[in-house]
Order: C-alpha cells, then sequence, then structure tokens
C-alpha cells in the first residue's frame, strides 16, 4: 500500500479513505482471508476466530479504531520520538496505580448499586399472612406475589442497575478525561506520556511490567480481577492458577538473571556470559509467549465457569423455592 499511494505523512487522506472503506464494506468481505482453505464445505470469507459466529460491532469498531489511528498519527507524525527509560515506565506504572487507587476513582463506584441512596437491589419479601387450614390459598398467593416480583420489581431494580453504570461510566469518563488533560500539560513530552498511560492503564498483562514477586502493579485490568474474584466466590467458582504463576515466577527469575548478565558485562566482556546472556533472553521471549497464552486460556475458562455458576445458582433458587412452597 505504501508504494502505490506514498508514506502515512505524504498521502493521509489517501490512508484515512482506506481505513473506513475496509471498516464500512459488507461484512462478508471484511478480514478477507487468502488462500483457498475450505470450512464446512466453502472458502471462508472473513476470520471467526476459532468460533462458530462472529458479530462485528461496526460502530464500535470504527470508534475505536478511529481514535487508535488519531493517536498513531499524531506520535508517528508531529511528536517527537518518546524516551522509553526504565524510570519513565516505573514512573507510569505509578501513575496508572495512583489512578485506581485515587478517592475520585474509589468514590465514583459508591453509587453503583444505589438509587436516591437506597440500595437497588431488595429481596423477595411477600407481605402476606397464612391462616390456619389456608396453606393451599398462601401458597397461590405466594406464588403470584413471585411472579409480581420478578415481572415488576425486579425488572425496576435492573432498569436502575443500569442507570447507575451508565452515571458511573459518565463519571469516571469525565475523571480520566480529567487526568488525561493534566498528563497533556504538564510536559513538553505530555501527549506520550498520556498515550503511555492510557496503554498501562489497559494492559491486560501488567504483571509482565514487573520486576520482582512483592511489586504489585495496579491498573484498570486489574480492577476488574478484583470484582470477578468477589463475584467468584460468591459462586464458589475455583479459578486454577498454578500454570500462570509458574509461569510468571520462571519470568521474574529470568529476568533477574538477566540484568545479573547485563551488569558483568557493563564491567567486563566476556563471551561466556554474552552467550548466557542471548540464551536468557531467547527463553525470557518463550516464557512470555507461553504465559500469555495460558492467561488466555485461564480468563476464557473462568467465564466459561462462571456462566455455568450464574445458572446453577438460578436453578438451585428456583428448585428451593418450590421445595419452600410445597412444604
Amino acid at each position: 500500500m505504501d508504494e502505490q499511494i506514498g508514506g502515512l505523512r505524504d498521502n493521509l487522506p489517501s490512508y484515512a479513505d482506506a481505513l473506513a472503506g475496509f471498516l464500512t464494506v459488507k461484512p462478508e468481505t471484511n478480514c478477507l482471508l487468502i488462500g483457498a482453505q475450505k470450512v464446512r464445505g466453502k472458502i471462508p470469507a472473513y476470520s471467526a476466530f476459532g468460533y462458530g459466529e462472529l458479530f462485528f460491532a461496526g460502530e464500535t469498531t470504527i470508534n475505536r479504531l478511529s481514535s487508535a489511528l488519531a493517536a498513531d498519527i499524531v506520535m508517528e507524525q508531529f511528536l517527537p520520538k518518546p524516551e522509553f527509560t526504565p524510570e519513565a515506565i516505573r514512573k507510569c506504572l505509578l501513575d496508572a496505580k495512583g489512578f485506581v487507587l485515587s478517592e475520585d476513582f474509589s468514590n465514583a463506584f459508591l453509587g453503583l448499586e444505589r438509587d436516591n441512596g437506597k440500595p437497588v437491589w431488595q429481596d423477595f419479601n411477600p407481605r402476606i399472612e397464612m391462616h390456619t387450614g389456608q396453606a393451599q390459598e398462601y401458597g397461590i398467593e405466594l406464588q403470584r406475589a413471585f411472579r409480581q416480583f420478578e415481572n415488576k420489581e425486579l425488572l425496576s431494580y435492573k432498569r436502575s442497575l443500569e442507570n447507575c453504570c451508565k452515571q458511573l461510566q459518565a463519571t469516571l469518563t469525565a475523571f480520566l478525561d480529567h487526568t488525561i488533560n493534566n498528563y497533556a500539560d504538564a510536559t513538553p513530552r505530555g501527549l506520550h506520556e498520556v498515550a503511555r498511560l492510557l496503554n498501562i492503564l489497559t494492559f491486560l498483562y501488567l504483571e509482565l511490567q514487573t520486576d520482582a514477586i512483592g511489586d504489585q502493579s495496579q491498573n484498570l485490568v486489574t480492577e476488574l480481577r478484583v470484582a470477578e474474584a468477589f463475584l467468584d466466590s460468591r459462586l464458589q467458582v475455583t479459578i486454577n492458577q498454578e500454570i500462570t504463576q509458574k509461569l510468571l515466577n520462571q519470568i521474574l527469575s529470568l529476568k533477574s538473571r538477566q540484568q545479573q548478565l547485563q551488569d558483568i558485562l557493563g564491567e567486563r566482556n566476556s563471551e561466556e556470559q554474552l552467550q548466557e546472556l542471548q540464551t536468557t533472553q531467547k527463553q525470557l521471549e518463550t516464557a512470555i509467549a507461553n504465559y500469555r497464552q495460558g492467561l488466555n486460556a485461564e480468563i476464557e475458562q473462568a467465564r466459561q465457569n462462571r456462566f455455568i455458576a450464574i445458572a446453577g445458582a438460578r436453578e438451585q433458587a428456583t428448585i428451593s423455592f418450590t421445595i419452600n412452597y410445597r412444604s
């Protein structure tokens, strides 16, 4: 593409048109696969990434990729090259941790499940009097009240929670916008620091940025994992993290050895130490790739386990209600 219409700096409109065309053409021509390999007797027209069916959220995709493209254009064409020093990365990690630990971030969640100061969720608590010899009538009234609870109160709770989520999103977006503006205006390299901060805040493998087991970095992804862990405890879901933890420990060990070898080579040249450093770096790359793959599999398995647990909890609640009614 670069040979046909020139570089990005010389012909930006053509690149923008090409990207827009890629996103807006017919779905059957999106992500066209090269080759004649057949799936279910047909030549695949687009990649479903291993899933039986895949629906692309066109508007969301366009918005996100447009923002990413705008950021790349600004950083690559209009800003000086950033300095990726260990000190700068360390500062960004601390700033990301400070963002999620700040009072503004924490306070935004206080009203997540509250409507006008009251809890959104209320348990089913029918006020039905039971009289002697009217057990059957009581059961009928209890079932009627439960159906009303599902069709009216429960639906109202879900709508209230949806409104709370929208308000929370607006509050966090405003807080993030304020943080971005402060970063952008703080130093001449502020825009670079903002882009780095946003990448760290949403980086799925944040633990790979640390060099020690006790160094607990935090970002939006780690906060999500904390919320998921709380849900798992309520659903009695256990996530097997043994494989990823072993890989992470291996990565940290290799990083430590890599730093030792680099320090040794900084003092004196040694062919043996240089070869060991190259071997360590290859082992580190392999371990990181294995960790990412293992973590992705762990996340997918956890998601499936939660779906099963939620369905089981609903079924158990229905059975319990039926048994209580019959007894």
